[in-house]
């Protein structure tokens, strides 16, 4: 048997798995259906039109004409999103049903794995408030194993978010296990300085992985865009999750754009593996004051550039 057990072990630690009592009759891998489909808006967070395209080293993301997402690159993998057959009317957009990861999506003489996203719901602002994740892989007849998150986020009184709750499910099925079923939970905090800036991201309840900005002649973030830095926390639990903040998904980003950033890990259980770091941020600002690149440089020496490249819709 060659099972891959990539995903379990991070999510072990990060939601706190626990085991759940699985009925011998309870064989079915189920969870929700691909689920209604939804209309996929532009937000109202995007300012005139103009929509992050490409940000080298980091993120890519093509549009259909309505300004839906066609498909996106992140870390890698290749996400295509799905609608359904007919066009919405252009002033709601395409209706989203399923958003698959191609690279991650594959059969072959009964080995199998996917993962995809379902069941999205959309705010008045066109902002995303839930979806459900689902990892899969296995042989068929053999093995498989599933991890399955639900997705919810919240928004402050300016459209920014505030929380992002995750539950999580791991289970599957061996000769040798049988059927095994665990469960966990987490949320990630925002907090901000005067409801405009962003100020610090953390995990809770564990408190493992934090972000603090620091905005000390910060320039405005005209087009009200959320960088990289800005989305550090957005990808800690789910991909697509930085897709959606990138394209303008996940609310309003911060009113400035922050100059430096401290990430700080903590180990409980292994403290000399905690581990901090400082980032320093600089912006080069086009013409119309839309971001053109982003250099930061760290404490351990560490220096990258990162060019952006946009559409206007």
């Amino acid at each position: 048997m060659n099972k891959k057990f990539l995903i379990y072990p991070i999510l072990t630690v990060a939601l706190g798995f626990s085991a759940a009592s699985c009925s011998s009759d309870d064989d079915d891998n189920d969870g929700p259906s691909s689920g209604t489909p939804v209309d996929m808006p532009i937000p109202s967070s995007v300012v005139d039109g103009v929509r992050v395209s490409d940000i080298q080293g980091s993120a890519s993301i093509s549009y259909n004409a309505d300004g839906s997402i066609k498909d996106a690159t992140y870390d890698g993998t290749t996400y295509k999103f799905e609608y359904e057959g007919s066009r919405a009317a252009a002033s709601t957009g395409r209706k989203l049903v399923r958003i698959v990861a191609v690279d991650n999506t594959y059969e072959d003489e009964g080995d199998y794995e996917k993962w995809e996203a379902t069941n999205f719901k959309f705010n008045s602002d066109g902002f995303i408030v839930a979806y459900y994740e689902t990892s899969e892989e296995g042989r068929k007849g053999d093995w498989w194993e599933k991890t399955s998150f639900d997705i919810s986020v919240d928004y402050n009184n300016a459209g920014r978010i505030s929380t992002m709750s995750i539950a999580g499910t791991y289970e599957g099925y061996d000769e040798d296990e049988g059927k095994y079923k665990e469960k966990g939970k987490a949320k990630v905090k925002y907090t901000y300085s005067g409801d405009n800036l962003i100020s610090s991201v953390v995990d809770d309840p564990e408190g493992s992985n934090s972000y603090t900005f620091d905005y000390s002649a910060a320039p405005d973030n005209a087009y009200n865009i959320v960088t990289p830095h800005l989305g550090a926390g957005m990808a800690m639990y789910s991909p697509i999750a930085y897709i959606f903040a990138t394209a303008g998904y996940l609310g309003n980003a911060s009113a400035q754009l922050p100059t430096k950033l401290t990430y700080k890990y903590i180990d409980k259980e292994d403290p000399e593996y905690s581990e901090t770091d400082v980032y320093n941020i600089t912006y080069s600002l086009d013409a119309n004051n839309r971001i053109n690149s982003i250099s930061s440089s760290n404490s351990g020496g560490g220096y990258s550039t990162m060019y952006f490249n946009y559409i206007v819709q």
